[in-house]
């Protein structure tokens, strides 16, 4: 295996996050290290002529990861946003729907309902219960809260306060 095989191999297998981090810190040393250093791996020499091109590839590298950080960060805000709109509908719980959520409290995973149900419909509807089964009878449709509600509910129990 040739050496441009080997590196075209390692490249292959790195993602582009670690690529780029690889670049701007190798970058960074090669424009902004010690000079002492540079001179004893001879990156100097090798260097010199191409530091305006090591500087573009440098920034696009750079570039990269700080877009990477903005997508990460509002791919987080997003999830708290829409956690922040899921709980809210748990305060805003009917006493209906506190009362067929209290089914779920005592360790019970699964309760059936109506299909005509209009309470547990409307709790599949704002994604607090989801139906369990694909194949059911229609007078006994088993439904299961789900597991972030349940994980809320607990840590909140007057919110089912009836």
């Amino acid at each position: 295996m040739s050496g441009s095989e080997l590196v075209a191999k390692v490249v292959e297998s790195l993602d582009v996050r670690k690529l780029a981090g690889i670049i701007s810190i190798a970058g960074c040393f090669v424009l902004f290290g010690p000079k002492f250093l540079l001179d004893r791996t001879g990156l100097t020499a090798l260097a010199s002529p191409h530091l305006p091109l090591i500087a573009l590839i440098v920034i696009a590298a750079l570039a990269l990861l700080l877009i990477e950080l903005v997508i990460v960060l509002v791919r987080k805000r997003k999830g708290k946003r829409s956690e922040n709109a899921r709980c809210k509908f748990l305060h805003g719980l009917t006493v209906e729907e506190r009362a067929t959520l209290l089914q779920f409290m005592n360790g019970q995973n699964t309760a059936s309902f109506n299909i005509s149900d209009g309470v547990a419909g409307g709790l599949v509807r704002k994604r607090i219960l989801y139906i369990a089964a694909t194949a059911f009878h229609p007078f006994s449709v088993p439904h299961n809260l789900q597991p972030w509600a349940r994980d809320y509910l607990e840590k909140n129990p007057s919110l089912l306060d009836c």
